[in-house]
């Protein structure tokens, strides 16, 4: 297991908060879990209306990738 992706999506509002997220593929292991307890705590920029005021809408795909460390492959 040299990488590992998972892709979220999440609905953003208005004032760049998540009102909530979404799993679209987990690999399992608990990396699904923990990137959605990230978006949550990030603040995004949101969408905007034709008018140019901040939006609730939902995200693009998110794709959270998890690369394993260099050192981790060759052992302790």
């Amino acid at each position: 297991m040299d990488e590992q992706t998972v892709v979220i999506r999440a609905v953003v509002r208005a004032d760049g908060t998540v009102a909530s997220a979404e799993l679209l593929s987990d690999p399992g292991y608990g990396f699904g879990q923990m990137s959605l307890a990230c978006v949550r705590r990030q603040r995004f920029v949101p969408a905007a209306d034709e008018e140019g005021r901040p939006i609730t809408a939902t995200s693009p795909p998110i794709r959270v990738r998890f690369p394993r460390h260099p050192r981790a492959a060759d052992g302790p």
